[in-house]
């Protein structure tokens, strides 16, 4: 169902985006595709939403922390078609 499949394609973007950057708890495995989607603090941008992960969010402090944008397209296909997010994501 959409209802879950959205976290499911937004833990792999994010993933995938923190294993370019090599952080630390993501490759090694402590933070799994689940926790990455049930992440709460982000923003949205022009360029699509941004997560934001703290130090010691996804990798030890002396990494610092990462930001990644997902883009429109990765969510477009979860959006309610007349929500009022549809008209952000375009």
């Amino acid at each position: 169902s959409t209802g879950t499949r959205w976290k499911s394609a937004l833990g792999r973007y994010l993933k995938r985006a923190l294993t370019k950057r090599e952080a630390q708890w993501v490759l090694d495995g402590s933070m799994k595709e689940s926790d990455l989607a049930n992440h709460s603090t982000f923003t949205l941008s022009p360029a699509g939403v941004e997560f934001h992960f703290a130090p010691y969010a996804v990798g030890p402090y002396a990494q610092g922390d990462f930001h990644v944008v997902v883009p429109h397209a990765i969510l477009r296909p979860y959006l309610h078609k007349t929500g009022p997010l549809i008209h952000w994501a375009k």
